[in-house]
């Protein structure tokens, strides 16, 4: 389920995105000052940022704000999907959920 990001998620999405292990501590630091600035006052102004759940877990988020000076164009910030079990094989899926794959293409030869 995708919803709205509230102050109460903020220590788990932390969490997940320092469990990526692919930020440095800076990184967490101004994440975290993203997030408070988005729920004091940057909601506001357009921003955007809704939580990902499995089975009643967070597993992942996406902020993202609109561009300056533009009609319809959003940056997007973050997106960060926490990292699968050890034995839990990875599953390709679409903006939906759905894990069907595309159909392989034909080459001319």
């Amino acid at each position: 389920m995708i919803r709205p990001t509230i102050p109460e998620d903020t220590p788990t999405l932390l969490a997940i995105t320092e469990g990526t292990g692919l930020f440095s501590e800076l990184d967490l630091e101004a994440l975290d000052s993203v997030l408070l600035a988005y729920h004091d006052e940057n909601v506001d102004l357009g921003h955007r940022c809704v939580t990902y759940e499995q089975h009643g877990q967070i597993v992942g988020f996406t902020y993202y704000a609109p561009a300056a000076m533009t009609e319809r164009t959003w940056y997007l910030w973050w997106i960060v999907r926490q990292q699968a079990d050890p034995g839990e094989r990875p599953r390709p899926a679409n903006c939906c959920g759905s894990s069907r794959r595309a159909p392989a293409r034909r080459t001319a030869g």
